[in-house]
């Protein structure tokens, strides 16, 4: 995530950008895995997954702006 944020965002958009890039990745990961195994399990776990991911990459949106001044 840290380096999908370092080498994807600009220097202006580092806590927004992350986020949405947490976002997306966990999104596509899962619907990746649902599409290999045949199944789904959106539940409370999945709602946990996506609350942290978002915020492990707002946090690295930050740190990756921060890096790159």
């Amino acid at each position: 995530m840290f380096l999908a944020c370092t080498f994807c965002l600009g220097d202006r958009v580092g806590l927004i950008g992350g986020a949405f890039i947490g976002l997306i990745y966990t999104l596509v990961t899962y619907l990746l895995f649902a599409l290999f195994l045949g199944q789904t399990n959106f539940g409370l776990t999945f709602i946990i997954e996506i609350i942290f991911m978002v915020v492990i990459g707002a946090v690295s949106g930050i740190i990756s702006v921060n890096l790159k001044k």
